[in-house]
């Protein structure tokens, strides 16, 4: 099984209306809780995360109203 790893990663500042620079490959866990992440559509779906878990979606943005869990990471291919 061959491993196409993240070469880029930026801590996530919840935001109901700031974007992340680019649209991420995935999401880092950073704590147990629920991430409101959005879609490239603008779909918002709750995420229920256990930390150290990589959540393998398209994000561009976590909402801060109704995210609980801490410290997230966005991650990214190049």
């Amino acid at each position: 099984m061959q491993v196409d790893p993240y070469h880029a990663w930026v801590s996530v500042t919840a935001s109901d209306t700031v974007n992340l620079p680019n649209i991420a490959g995935a999401l880092y866990a950073g704590s147990n809780g629920v991430s409101q992440a959005v879609s490239q559509d603008g779909t918002v779906v709750a995420f229920h995360c256990v930390t150290g878990v990589v959540i393998p979606i398209k994000v561009k943005r976590v909402n801060n109203t109704s995210t609980t869990a801490n410290n997230p990471v966005a991650l990214y291919r190049q």
